[in-house]
Formats: C-alpha cells, structure tokens, sequence
C-alpha cells in the first residue's frame, strides 16, 4: 500500500470528494507536522486541541488544527528557535498560496491574527 493512499478518502470507503488532491494533500501535511514534532523530540499534547494531540482514528486527526497549541509552540521554539511572528507570517503565506483546504479551514486567516498581535503588542 503506497502510505499516501492511507489519506485517501476512498481508503475509508468514502465517497470522492470533488477536491480530492486538496483532501490528500490536506492530510498528508498533518501527520507530516505531527511526525515532525515528534522527531524534534516533542510528545502528544494533553494540553490544548493542537496538531500534537493524539489521534487513533480518523475522526480524531480530522478535528485537530494543523497547528501547535501555545505549549507546543513553545517546546519546538526552544528546540530549534525561530521568530514566532516571521513563523506566523510565513505559515500564512503558505496557506494561501496552497488555497483549498488551508484556505477555507480558516488557517490563513488565524496566521495573518496571530501575527498582527504579536505586531500590535510590540508596537505598545
């Protein structure tokens, strides 16, 4: 079984969605997120509804965001340091650009927030 076949929705015995690369791709980026935590030594988040949250199933990975809770966020800042507010307008960027399903689930628009924040509280 080829692993991407796994995030196919057709794998589940669901019906095909007309936008079904935007699905796969969609899904594919979440566990690569998830596994990426992992492998910067990051465990399951028990803390908030995070990409690090667990998941068994299907059900489970669907209603988790594609990203960090605020104490993930801060783990992987120590691990590997980066600027949280260039982090955010890049991530932003991305999910623009990548349209569809980072588009609509509203994670641009949460990016593009959490940046203007972070700008708004260093202008003060």
């Amino acid at each position: 079984m080829c692993i991407r076949d796994s995030y196919n929705p057709v794998f589940f015995d669901e019906d095909p969605p007309s936008n079904l690369s935007q699905v796969i791709l969609y899904r594919a980026c979440k566990v690569m997120v998830h596994e990426l935590g992992h492998m910067f030594g990051m465990k399951h988040c028990i803390y908030y509804s995070c990409v690090m949250n667990a998941s068994n199933h299907l059900e489970e990975a669907a209603i988790k965001p594609l990203y960090e809770c605020p104490v993930c966020m801060r783990k992987l800042h120590l691990v590997i340091g980066f600027n949280p507010l260039e982090r955010y307008k890049q991530l932003a960027k991305i999910c623009v650009t990548l349209g569809g399903l980072f588009k609509s689930k509203g994670y641009a628009k949460w990016l593009q927030d959490r940046a203007a924040s972070i700008e708004k509280k260093i202008k003060k």
